[in-house]
């Protein structure tokens, strides 16, 4: 019997468990990554068969995209009472629901006796601290803007920033309701939750929006989220991704060069998971994680960003297929863009207002789809370097757009 074996035998029982929890998380993280490294490609999949793309640029690419969640319950549950020891409270910290360590965002609900509830987000890495950074900054830009008047009791409050030190985080007033996602999922759900959830973004863009052409923003909106794809994944650097990257630049530049549309105050990342209801989804009460917004975004990217996300959710397509099939049919089908058109009818719409000749109707899904592929890239680098991720969300459209240059200018 190895020595470290005695010693733990000779361990007092509570150190004991532990350690034994600690190596059944280890043991149960090592299996998920053989499994995840000898998993084959589905059948029909572009990278499947004897030409299978370049993604895997290190080991890293084969590492899961998602935390083990065996492991982070663990380390969770110890950092949350660090967390609750650090803002000096002592009250219980319990963890939101949701997929663990996906935008390597801790979110805790702490909650005090005599205090208000809050939101706790705990950065994992140094991309979520920048995330966390500028979400704060919006949230504080927000609160002062008087220009949304009740509108603000939608967005949650900063309270308290520390982003320096072993536990960088935000705390946040913490909004009540139900997501969108869950009444969305729920059997006989109809499409009223999802008008009400688009109208309650389009007050937002109504108060902060202006006219503008976005001739002007063509780099801003295009040029810059192409040359993060370029940099960060290693599959578009060179091959189709390379050529994808170039015919994707060259038709989003053709179809907003000269067009206008309403620039306001742009969410970012609204989709279902973001919007929170009363119980009954009669009334939104809130929207959350506004760590993507911008001041000066073409509002129709939220709108465009829910519908998009929401038909892959009841498809059950990953976002790359599902573009390329609106792109091959030249726009949103039907029932989503009535959805877009009927809460949005005073905004001024690319579709609506293109530049000379036919408009493109694919700019809009295109341009929603960089937007969604950059934001994700941003947060968290382990995005690019999922070859699983890479191959359903980002090869599909790119190899596709690849074959433009035979077809258009």
């Amino acid at each position: 019997m190895s020595p470290a074996v005695q010693r733990l035998r000779r361990a007092p029982q509570p150190y004991r468990a532990r350690a034994r929890s600690v190596l059944a998380a280890q043991c149960a993280l090592a299996a998920e990554l053989v499994l995840r490294r000898t998993r084959r490609l589905p059948p029909g999949h572009p990278g499947a068969g004897g030409h299978a793309p370049r993604l895997r640029s290190s080991p890293r690419a084969l590492l899961p995209l998602r935390r083990a969640r065996l492991v982070y319950r663990i380390t969770d549950h110890w950092k949350s009472r660090r967390i609750a020891r650090r803002l000096g409270l002592d009250g219980t910290c319990t963890l939101r629901p949701g997929p663990p360590g996906l935008a390597d965002v801790l979110v805790l609900s702490l909650d005090a006796p005599g205090r208000e509830r809050l939101a706790v987000k705990h950065a994992r890495t140094g991309h979520a601290v920048a995330s966390l950074d500028h979400e704060w900054r919006v949230l504080e830009t927000l609160a002062a803007d008087a220009r949304l008047g009740g509108w603000r009791a939608l967005v949650p409050v900063p309270v308290h920033q520390e982003l320096t030190g072993p536990l960088p985080l935000i705390t946040e007033s913490w909004l009540p309701g139900t997501t969108a996602d869950e009444l969305l999922a729920a059997p006989g759900a109809d499409d009223g939750v999802a008008e009400r959830a688009l109208t309650a973004v389009a007050e937002l863009h109504r108060a902060t929006g202006r006219t503008e052409t976005a001739t002007g923003r063509l780099v801003a909106w295009v040029d810059e989220p192409l040359g993060v794809l370029g940099t960060d994944i290693p599959w578009c650097r060179t091959g189709k991704g390379a050529a994808g990257l170039a015919a994707l630049r060259h038709r989003l530049r053709a179809g907003l060069a000269g067009a206008e549309t309403t620039v306001a105050w742009t969410h970012g990342d609204f989709h279902a998971g973001n919007v929170l209801f009363d119980g009954r989804g009669s009334r939104v009460t809130g929207i959350l994680d506004w760590g993507g917004a911008r001041p000066d975004g073409p509002c129709a990217i939220d709108a465009y960003t829910f519908v998009i996300a929401l038909a892959c959710r009841r498809e059950g397509r990953q976002l790359g297929s599902a573009v390329r099939e609106m792109v091959r049919h030249g726009a949103l089908p039907g029932p989503g863009l009535a959805l877009i058109d009927g809460t949005r009818d005073d905004l001024v719409d690319l579709r609506r207002s293109g530049p000379a000749g036919p408009p493109d109707d694919a700019v809009l899904p295109l341009l929603t789809w960089l937007w969604h592929v950059v934001s994700n890239v941003t947060k968290s680098p382990r995005y690019a370097r999922s070859h699983w991720w890479v191959s359903r969300n980002v090869t599909p459209l790119l190899e596709e757009a690849a074959t433009w240059r035979a077809t258009r200018p």
